[in-house]
């Protein structure tokens, strides 16, 4: 199956303050919802109260540690939150 895509400007740096551009192209903190601050504290505490901690073991290479993360993503229900469930289910690498 062929993906479409849309092709897209894309701005790297601060070209946007030199050359015309249009306003709603560039992302600023102002257009953050609500859903996007949330999932922004959630990732940031679940670094903190799950990464964090095992930092030392994953940085050692302890690998045997990365079943027990994956399935502390998929509690929060973020481990593929863009997929309608149907594509997830039929690609899923399990």
């Amino acid at each position: 199956m062929a993906i479409a895509t849309v092709p897209v400007d894309v701005y790297k740096g601060g070209y946007w303050l030199l050359k015309d551009t249009n306003p709603d192209l560039v992302f600023t903190p102002e257009k953050l919802t609500d859903e996007h601050k949330l999932m922004n504290r959630t990732a940031r505490e679940f670094v903190a109260n799950e990464v964090m901690p095992q930092l030392e073991h994953l940085e050692a290479k302890e690998w045997d540690r990365g079943p027990q993360a994956r399935e502390a993503v998929r509690q929060l229900a973020s481990w593929a939150p863009t997929r309608p469930r149907s594509t997830a289910a039929s690609t899923s690498t399990r």
